[in-house]
């Protein structure tokens, strides 16, 4: 088999040349040759690529020594055989040390073919080892640079000065000449460029093949290196995205003046996602400072910061300029999170801020404390009654016009607590939780702005303490169920009982239900109490059946918390179960239904499919829509016990009650009366055909279960 070699001889005699081409093929090599025989020709025909040159000694004006000059100043590593007719050993010797592989005299060239095998292997050796070499002191290279890096990563914390020692480690560690970090923006879509020494972008352009590099390497999502030396201006230029958690960082850039190759580009990828860790370590570092002291919907202070400022306005305030906060709330936003998500929401909270800050200018300060509760501060300018007119004029009245959010107008309940020092707190902690419990007696008293005084204090107190005492309670079954009995209108006999909560506290005795349960809404302990009495509830009903007791319903009241619960409607199929279909009924009150109708049918249709009934509670002092009370798959309606009072005292309520049972019936529903205390009013319930009634004519609620009615 022939071995291929490209050739290039240097000889001024023709039939020297063939001669020694002759040998080569004896030897069975392949010769790609070209023959010159000047200095000029031989110097331009050096190139990369050769195999082998084959030097005549002695040329008219030029020479063997001469020749392995010009073949190592142009940094060729092609190994030279010098031919010569005579040759001393002294000369034989200065041509080893100038790089000769080899020298022959021309009357013996059979030795010519041993001696370029031996030139060949020799060189390849050494190729082999230089580049063993070079791939060790590229990888100490490397190493150098990840333990710098890494190093540079624990001590530095600054976004700037972790660029800038960046591209130094890796210029000077690496041995390259350049080194840029292309940071994206925003959007991802531009770099921006950091020098080797850490300057800022808008004076830095790295050379245009590295940019269209990175354009590259950006959309493949991978390393991409050119060692096109003329292309990027006499350097090879690499390109490696630095990605963290699928996110894009950045881009490493370098240019050196040798090959890269991939072992070393494997390693620069290590030291890219090096970097691409610690920049995102440092923005989040950034991000959780930022979080620090800044609402992160909005982007205004956030209570901490509220805090802070507040209480330097306090300590430059005099009694003459007192301080004052305003804490802003509105009715609607915790039942917006269920209706409408979480991100309508926080656009809603934008656009109050917004409009926040364009009423209230620069000259007050202004906050969110998340879930849509604003402070506004008013430093060391008004009180009394001009504080309360600029509490109207620059809040209430702006806030009081609508908000467009997703083509819907929304019209927000704006409620405000006031506090102002040093009368009402002289730390700001203590103004803005006083200034937060007159919002909340704003809400209890439906008032649009409130001051803070020492009667909300007091009832605050009594608040928590009564909050606690519920928890406690539910903790230790202080809570208790009483029966109230449902009767036919027409023969008097039991169809069912409604489950009633009582709260037995150890130091009160039994507590009304109106005293705690809107506080178990508000604190949402609701959920927790209301799942406990459904689940009390069917416990009774299942002991009722063990002895014998045939009770054909027990119905339980449903809170709108509760009815916005995820698992709300396993819990009522499990509670089905236990008791069987037809056996449960849920009553809901008319206003829980209205707030969001459609949701509401979607999970009463549920909830029927499960074999539950469902009466409306309360019927009639609603604003209920007959479309929608159509469309709701509902069993009963309940007339509330005020319109029950009232039909034997005036016409009005009697009319109410007459077209509440008409309409009822008209959608095959059943009617059940509440409150009936009287035999008269039972009477006209009778002759108006209502279908059931409940109240004290027929028992008063009581732990026990009445086994008959009168």
């Amino acid at each position: 088999m022939t071995r291929p070699i490209r050739l290039l001889v240097l000889e001024d005699n023709p039939s020297d040349a063939e001669l020694a081409i002759h040998e080569l093929e004896r030897a069975g090599f392949e010769p790609d040759w070209v023959r010159v025989d000047t200095e000029q020709t031989f110097v331009q025909r050096l190139e990369p690529d050769l195999d082998l040159i084959i030097a005549d000694f002695k040329l008219p004006q030029f020479n063997g020594l001469e020749a392995l000059r010009r073949v190592r100043e142009r940094n060729l590593d092609v190994p030279v055989i010098i031919v010569s007719g005579t040759i001393g050993e002294e000369m034989a010797v200065r041509l080893i040390k100038e790089g000769a592989a080899d020298y022959l005299l021309k009357d013996r060239l059979a030795r010519l073919g041993v001696a370029v095998d031996q030139a060949l292997d020799a060189h390849q050796q050494r190729v082999e080892k230089k580049r063993a070499e070079q791939a060790i002191l590229r990888m100490n290279r490397i190493r150098a640079v990840l333990s710098g890096i890494n190093a540079t990563i624990v001590r530095v914390r600054d976004r700037h000065q972790l660029l800038a020692q960046g591209c130094e480690i890796v210029r000077t560690r690496g041995e390259f000449e350049h080194v840029w970090i292309g940071l994206c923006d925003s959007s991802g879509a531009d770099l921006h460029w950091t020098d080797p020494e850490g300057s800022d972008a808008s004076g830095v352009t790295p050379p245009l093949p590295l940019v269209r590099l990175a354009a590259l390497a950006l959309d493949r999502g991978r390393p991409v290196f050119r060692n096109d030396h003329e292309a990027a201006e006499g350097r090879a230029v690499a390109v490696l995205p630095m990605e963290h958690q699928d996110n894009w960082v950045g881009v490493l850039g370098l240019s050196a003046d040798r090959d890269l190759d991939k072992e070393e580009l494997s390693m620069l990828v290590e030291v890219a996602a090096d970097l691409a860790f610690a920049l995102d370590y440092i923005d989040k570092a950034g991000r959780l400072d930022y979080l620090a002291y800044y609402d992160p919907v909005t982007g205004l202070p956030n209570r901490r910061l509220c805090g802070e400022r507040l209480e330097q306005a306090m300590q430059v305030a005099t009694q003459k300029s007192a301080s004052a906060v305003a804490v802003v709330g509105f009715d609607q936003l915790s039942n917006m999170i269920e209706t409408f998500g979480q991100s309508v929401v926080d656009d809603l909270c934008r656009s109050i801020a917004k409009r926040l800050e364009d009423t209230l200018g620069t000259r007050k300060v202004l906050a969110h404390f998340g879930a849509g509760v604003f402070a506004v501060m008013f430093p060391g300018q008004i009180a009394g009654a001009a504080l309360g007119h600029a509490i109207e004029t620059s809040i209430l009245d702006p806030l009081s016009e609508p908000f467009k959010l997703h083509d819907k107008e929304m019209r927000l309940s704006v409620r405000v607590g006031i506090a102002v020092a040093p009368g009402d707190g002289v730390e700001s902690d203590i103004l803005l939780h006083n200034a937060e419990a007159a919002l909340i007696k704003c809400r209890d008293l439906r008032e649009h702005y409130a001051f803070y005084s020492r009667e909300i204090h007091q009832r605050m107190s009594q608040k928590l303490n009564l909050e606690n005492r519920l928890r406690i309670a539910l903790e230790k079954n202080q809570f208790v169920l009483f029966y109230q009995p449902k009767v036919a209108s027409k023969t008097g006999e039991l169809t069912g009982v409604e489950a009633l909560l009582r709260w037995e506290d150890p130091e009160r005795g039994l507590i009304s239900p109106g005293e705690f349960i809107p506080l178990l809404e508000e604190t949402g302990l609701i959920v927790d109490v209301g799942n406990w009495v459904i689940g009390r509830a069917v416990a009774d009903y299942r002991g009722w059946r063990k002895r014998g007791l045939r009770i054909p319903m027990v119905a339980v009241n449903v809170s709108p918390r509760q009815l916005q619960q995820k698992h709300f409607v396993d819990h009522i199929g499990h509670a089905v179960d236990a008791v069987g279909e037809g056996h449960l009924e849920l009553e809901i009150t008319e206003s829980v239904l209205m707030e969001d109708t459609e949701g509401s049918i979607k999970t009463l249709g549920i909830l029927r499919e499960l074999g539950a009934q469902v009466a409306i509670d309360d019927f009639g002092t609603g604003y209920s829509s007959l479309s929608y009370l159509s469309r709701m798959p509902v069993t009963a309606l309940k007339i509330d016990q005020s319109f029950v009072f009232n039909m034997t005292r005036g016409p009005n309520d009697l009319a109410i009650v007459t077209s509440i049972i008409s309409l009822a019936h008209s959608m095959n529903l059943m009617v059940i009366a509440e409150g009936v205390e009287t035999k008269e009013q039972a009477r006209l319930l009778r002759l108006l055909r209502c279908d059931q009634m409940q109240g004290y004519l027929y028992g008063r609620p009581n732990r026990f279960v009445p086994l008959s009615s009168r």
